[in-house]
């Protein structure tokens, strides 16, 4: 429905070709205001998404085409803060942790589908604060080996001789996944 203003009011609908549900939306004032919802066929919810006044605000959830939880969080003035959690199909805890203003804070965890914890990592501002430690440290020990030699080591270089991504180390393996 619109106003007659022409401005989207109240919940759209949206279907496929084949007159299945794919989404809804509810709006105000031509803004997406109130829980917006996608679907897998057959009208199972795929993704819950709360907005205010066009703007993710609010609870977030993403699930399996079985019905489990797949993702769950929260949004405050349109970027993820605190708690995150995603699931494995089977419900368990795949990776939690904590947002603030949008980039991951805080201790992050990772787990095996059995529940065994196998990762741990942690963040200040988006940054792997061991990552960011570890390389400040090899940069530290070749200024140090290179006064040890009578030389000074080329200003911005690097250990190894290459640039790494700022805020990783060069040879970093055990990277979390991107969310």
């Amino acid at each position: 429905v619109t106003d007659e203003m022409g401005q989207k009011q109240g919940l759209w609908m949206a279907y496929n070709s084949g007159g299945q549900l794919m989404g809804e939306v509810e709006f105000l004032n031509n803004q997406r205001h109130g829980t917006s919802r996608t679907y897998y066929p057959y009208e199972k919810v795929m993704e819950e998404t709360a907005y205010q006044y066009g703007v993710k605000e609010g609870d977030y959830k993403k699930y399996y085409y079985s019905g489990q939880v797949s993702m769950e969080g929260q949004y405050v003035a349109g970027k993820k803060e605190d708690k995150w959690t995603k699931f494995y199909s089977d419900g368990s805890t795949q990776w939690e942790g904590t947002y603030k203003r949008g980039v991951r804070d805080g201790d992050w965890k990772y787990y095996d589908r059995k529940g065994n914890l196998v990762q741990s990592v942690s963040f200040k501002n988006g940054v792997d604060t061991k990552a960011l430690a570890d390389q400040k440290a090899a940069e530290e020990k070749k200024k140090a080996d290179a006064a040890k030699k009578g030389g000074k080591a080329p200003s911005g270089s690097k250990p190894g001789g290459t640039s790494p991504t700022p805020g990783t180390p060069k040879d970093s393996t055990a990277k979390p996944p991107v969310v």
